[in-house]
């Protein structure tokens, strides 16, 4: 019990730390893509590959409205099979720049 107080605290904590004028600016930029039809790129390594894969599902399915564009998302993180081409044929630092290129 004493592990998930402290989990919560942690938390409440980093949420009162969030500076919620860069969240809006972040939804803006996100809005102002979808708008003119761009497509929004997500990366992540580690474990922040599956929130990037994670994050790119959400804009993608989680934010449909009837009569509004959708989101056009790619999560780079995706697709196993070219980031390992990307890392073993030029280079590890290449997985992500080289699927935008």
């Amino acid at each position: 019990m004493e592990g998930i107080r402290r989990y919560l605290e942690g938390v409440r904590e980093t949420l009162a730390l969030l500076a919620v004028e860069r969240v809006a600016e972040v939804v803006d930029v996100l809005l102002s893509a979808n708008y003119v039809g761009s497509v929004v790129f997500t990366a992540g390594n580690g474990g922040s590959a599956a929130t990037a894969s994670h994050f790119a599902c959400d804009l993608a399915k989680g934010t449909i409205v009837p009569g509004r564009p959708r989101f056009r998302v790619v999560a780079l993180t995706d697709n196993v099979a070219q980031m390992t081409a990307w890392g073993n044929d030029v280079g590890y630092e290449e997985v992500f720049a080289g699927q935008l290129a």
